[in-house]
């Protein structure tokens, strides 16, 4: 139901990209990214909460990596989707982004 033409239209937008201007560190560790999220070909400002940042050597092969968890809650009708607000469905949605990086 939420990927057809009245929610996410993931047909004529099959992706959602979010770009970071910058990071917000907390001493060594980055607690937010501040950056614009494109849905639906519409782009918005959007922090998104950076949160378990954490670093070490990956089991199988030794190589340093971090992982962390990044969040934001949008208004979808900040990006034209307004089908069935509030009604059938409520305007906000949380978006959660587990992230791993490894190192080369």
């Amino acid at each position: 139901m939420l990927r057809r033409e009245d929610f996410f239209n993931t047909e004529k937008f099959p992706v959602m990209r979010f770009v970071s201007r910058d990071l917000v560190f907390d001493g060594d560790v980055p607690v937010a990214a501040n950056g614009e999220l494109t849905l639906l070909d519409v782009t918005r400002p959007v922090v998104l909460s950076i949160t378990g940042f954490t670093c070490g050597a990956q089991l199988d092969t030794r190589r340093a990596m971090c992982g962390a968890e990044a969040t934001a809650t949008i208004r979808r009708s900040d990006f034209g989707m307004n089908y069935g607000i509030p009604r059938v469905a409520g305007d906000d949605v949380k978006i959660v982004i587990p992230v791993e990086a490894m190192q080369e």
